[in-house]
């Protein structure tokens, strides 16, 4: 991952990850704090495994080596085990070895805490996510993945809105009407739904071709929810490719790349 990124909590995700005071000295303890956007709150994740600090450019490191329960904190890069990390798929930063993860002290959630090694526990203190740009709703969103019900409109690059027509099953885009609101659900394996105003869900078919459509149940109907930049984000399908408004009057697909993939996620009270 070469480019700059905040790492930010799961158990709050008002909170990042974060070098106390700005320091720029060897040793000097990790925090979370309140998003801010300085370079002290900014990581790189090496292909060697290293966490640097943008500010101060030292890495991540287990104070002692690999001491449970010892406070991580900023270092010259060594290549001990105590500095070598991989994200996990489960949201936690864990060493290589798989012996500790980045672990909020004690679960709290206050601003100010030391985060520390911890063996794994599944708590979300030891949870994360990573993204390039801090949006805190989106945050909040990702963070309470598993508690999704809300009442949403995505807003395309050109301008329109997903809309599901009043037709027997179909998605295109447009300006305005009750086709335009979803209900943003919670599916299974950290995945969501977008549920339509005619009871269905957007969907991703088994074809070769990039279509979209709406339908009741299946795999298709899962997306993975990602983050980009402030307040958009993008819907992976099951076949690996993104919902996707083309450069065409109206319409929607599917593709892999293009800011036809970015979508503004507005909340409807």
């Amino acid at each position: 991952m070469s480019e700059w990124v905040y790492i930010v909590s799961k158990h709050n995700p008002d909170l990042v990850l974060d070098i106390e005071g700005g320091s720029n000295v060897a040793s000097t303890k990790l925090i979370v704090w309140p998003y801010h956007g300085g370079e002290n709150q900014q990581f790189k994740i090496t292909r060697e495994g290293f966490i640097q600090n943008r500010k101060s450019g030292l890495v991540l490191d287990i104070c002692g080596g690999l001491v449970k329960g010892a406070n991580i904190i900023q270092y010259g890069s060594h290549g001990g085990e105590n500095q070598r990390w991989v994200v996990k798929s489960d949201g936690t930063i864990g060493l290589i070895n798989n012996q500790f993860v980045i672990d909020i002290k004690g679960g709290s959630r206050t601003q100010g805490t030391h985060v520390i090694s911890w063996p794994c526990n599944g708590q979300t203190n030891q949870k994360w996510f990573i993204c390039t740009s801090y949006n805190r709703t989106i945050a909040h969103v990702i963070a309470n993945e598993s508690q999704l019900n809300f009442k949403v409109c995505l807003l395309s690059w050109k301008g329109d809105y997903l809309h599901r027509p009043d037709s027997q099953q179909g998605i295109t885009t447009w300006n305005a009407g009750i086709g335009n609101q979803w209900t943003l659900e919670s599916a299974p394996n950290g995945k969501v739904t977008l549920k339509s105003w005619k009871g269905d869900y957007l969907h991703r078919p088994d074809t070769q071709e990039q279509s979209i459509t709406t339908w009741h149940t299946g795999v298709g109907n899962q997306w993975t929810l990602e983050y980009t930049t402030d307040a958009k984000i993008m819907l992976k399908s099951w076949k690996g490719d993104y919902l996707h408004r083309p450069d065409t009057q109206q319409g929607v697909t599917t593709w892999h790349t293009g800011v036809g993939n970015q979508w503004t996620l507005q909340f409807i009270q």
